[in-house]
């Protein structure tokens, strides 16, 4: 993917060229070369078709995809979570949020190391990525803390949350400077169903409530 400075130098070339463009217009205009105006003209058509199939707008769409990614997982992240559900409560879906916390986390940074503890992170945010359907969204909250939304109700969402805690749950291998660490990782999960009127605040208040009361039975 093309990187943020990639993306600026980009813009600014097109705006570079643009206000060429318009430099050479107020110039042949005052000049009355109509046919060099035709011609420029021209120019400026096959420029701004150039910009709608060339790769600037590949970039731009890299950028808006990388804004809406959690840069150490690959995951969503929190302002994406924001979108997704706010477009579920607008369409009136039935969908459910799950909660996952790592269990005993600073252990494992404490015992391996910063760098093993990124590492568990990575994987466990791939391992629930390859757990949901299309439709479904997985977004990194934040530290150890990872929310999944699923689109079904209830009862489905206890049960899928049971299946994924069984796949993310085990060991963990990481290698960090040419050294290899295994660390067992288990999770506590909450699940709620989102309930036609509750803000966004009142529903994720409610999941971490559940996922705390699994955690501290």
């Amino acid at each position: 993917m093309a990187s943020r400075n990639e993306l600026a130098a980009d813009i600014t070339q097109f705006l570079t060229n643009l206000s060429r463009f318009a430099e050479q217009i107020d110039q042949i205009a005052k000049s009355g070369d109509i046919a060099r105006l035709q011609e420029l003209s021209a120019e400026f058509q096959r420029f701004v078709a150039s910009m709608h199939q060339g790769e600037i707008q590949t970039r731009l769409r890299e950028a808006e995809l990388q804004a809406s990614l959690d840069p150490l997982t690959g995951v969503g992240n929190r302002r994406e979570f924001d979108r997704q559900i706010a477009r579920r409560m607008s369409e009136g879906r039935t969908f459910c949020v799950l909660l996952f916390d790592i269990d005993n986390f600073k252990a494992v940074n404490d015992q391996f190391g910063h760098l093993c503890g990124d590492e568990v992170l990575k994987q466990l945010g791939a391992r629930l990525r390859r757990q949901v359907r299309t439709r479904d969204f997985v977004c990194r909250w934040g530290g150890d803390e990872f929310v999944v939304l699923l689109e079904c109700g209830l009862t489905d969402a206890i049960a899928r949350s049971r299946q994924i805690t069984q796949w993310v749950n085990g060991r963990y291998r990481a290698t960090v400077q040419s050294r290899e660490t295994r660390a067992e990782i288990s999770v506590s999960v909450g699940v709620v169903e989102h309930i036609a009127g509750e803000t966004p605040e009142q529903l994720f208040e409610r999941v971490d409530s559940s996922m705390y009361r699994q955690k501290n039975p």
